[in-house]
């Protein structure tokens, strides 16, 4: 079905691609995990728990980082095939450039249905396994951090419980110190408490205590006596553990259900702009390979193979940050959805004529 040089070239593509993305993929996920660094310092967080938390941002990176990798393996493929003369070879024995240019499609259409899957399921699920591993280790960290008969610092409160058994507290001591110093500070004190668990959220049940609010100069501004109080240790850690917008955990049927009953006209765009910006951005594969395909197949001087290599590159790289700025409008008016199509798909078209148009 296939020819003999489809199918070389085909395998050395996808062959250098397998090598590459791996690679790229690694170094842009550890530079994503960095930031989560603060919890194994801060949080006395396991390795094996920070793993896990961190893995599942992989397929979120691997479905922007893929049509990067597709360009740089078929430049790296062509640029070998040239310098070891085997396109010449090829051209010689007959073969039409549209015969080297369709492996690079063809593997440019595999790594868009890729991305594609990787957009409309996997990312999303893996946003949902992240935001709920999050909020398990929130609370385990909001727990394990109130330690017996002694001061917890905890964000901007410091804590004391003066014994503990379980989830049963006694003689407890919050202070919140606010950031500016221009707020109030409030003291709670209480005899007997309680950790209550709830919605991946930790309070603390406070029964028969005292609450003060004293101003930035410590003057006592009120003192209020209570029977039951209950107070969020959870709120301090948002800093951590702030949720992710919530287009990138919803699938594709999701966002169109949360498009049809949302009252909120912005909200409302951005799915609809979410929607599409995923199915859109996998053509960006099938882009790449065209345009390095224009640079590179009929680029037979070796000084000249070299610019066009970077040349192809570069242009590759450039319309990739284009299109995605061009995505991005479509979230501010959704008639951009529309030209976005126009424009990803005419662009397409126009690069596949115009190479038809170059090998003649």
């Amino acid at each position: 079905m296939f020819s003999i040089a489809f199918r070389y070239i085909f395998k050395r593509l996808l062959t250098t691609f397998l090598m590459v993305s791996p690679i790229v993929i690694l170094m842009a996920w550890i530079t994503m995990s960095v930031k989560y660094i603060d919890l194994i310092v801060s949080d006395s967080l396991s390795i094996w728990t920070f793993f896990k938390l961190i893995i599942c941002v992989l397929p979120g990176i691997s479905g922007i980082i893929l049509p990067i990798c597709l360009l740089i393996s078929v430049i790296i493929t062509l640029h070998s095939l040239q310098t070891t003369n085997e396109l010449v070879i090829m051209m010689t024995s007959g073969k039409s450039y549209l015969s080297i240019l369709n492996p690079l499609l063809a593997v440019g259409c595999l790594i868009s249905a890729i991305v594609l899957y990787i957009h409309t399921s996997g990312s999303p699920q893996a946003y949902k396994a992240f935001e709920y591993m999050k909020e398990q280790i929130k609370t385990q960290i909001s727990i394990n951090l109130l330690k017996p008969d002694s001061f917890n610092s905890i964000g901007n409160a410091m804590v004391y419980v003066g014994s503990r058994e379980g989830n049963e507290l006694r003689n407890i001591f919050i202070s919140y110190i606010p950031k500016k110093q221009t707020l109030n500070t409030n003291i709670i004190s209480a005899k007997e408490g309680a950790l209550l668990m709830e919605n991946g959220e930790v309070h603390i049940q406070l029964v028969n205590g005292y609450r003060q609010e004293l101003s930035a100069k410590n003057e006592v501004i009120a003192t209020l006596q209570f029977e039951s109080l209950s107070y969020d240790i959870t709120q301090f850690f948002k800093r951590f553990y702030e949720k992710s917008s919530k287009v990138n955990y919803l699938t594709q049927s999701e966002l169109i259900s949360e498009a049809e009953v949302a009252t909120d006209e912005h909200l409302k765009t951005n799915y609809k702009a979410e929607y599409h910006s995923r199915i859109l951005s996998s053509f960006l594969s099938i882009l790449n390979a065209l345009i390095v395909g224009i640079f590179l197949i009929k680029a037979k001087e070796r000084g000249q193979m070299l610019r066009d290599s970077i040349s192809a590159f570069f242009a590759g790289t450039g319309c990739y940050v284009f299109f995605m700025l061009l995505l991005n409008t479509a979230t501010k008016n959704t008639a951009m959805i529309f030209y976005n199509y126009l424009i990803m798909l005419g662009l397409i078209a126009f690069l596949y004529v115009f190479f038809m148009r170059r090998q003649n």
